[in-house]
């Protein structure tokens, strides 16, 4: 999969091997030594959520979970948390982009 992560202005493009593809893309980021804001791996504290701008069909489904945490953060069509999704293909270019500081509450 290729990623597109917007963060702090900057576009930073790599690609996420194949090894690890049923891990969460939270986990599978941070095994290329890249560093993502998070505050749990369960899906309750909102603090990974980040803005699929592509791609949002090779993604699994939002679970329950997720789902209660994405109402409480806003609820955007694009919204999903990092530690809950997982790229079902690996020939998407998903677009990730987290909000800048003072943006949204959960930072």
């Amino acid at each position: 999969a290729k990623i597109h992560l917007l963060k702090d202005g900057r576009v930073e493009e790599f690609e996420l091997s194949a090894e690890g593809a049923a891990k969460p893309l939270l986990e599978r980021i941070e095994a290329t030594g890249r560093k993502m804001p998070h505050g749990c791996r369960s899906g309750s504290c909102g603090s990974c959520l980040v803005w699929v701008k592509s791609g949002m069909n090779a993604l699994t489904p939002v679970d329950a979970i997720e789902h209660d945490t994405l109402s409480r953060c806003g609820d955007s069509p694009e919204g999903r948390l990092a530690c809950r999704l997982r790229v079902l293909r690996e020939d998407v270019v998903l677009r990730l982009e987290t909000p800048p500081p003072g943006e949204d509450s959960v930072y």
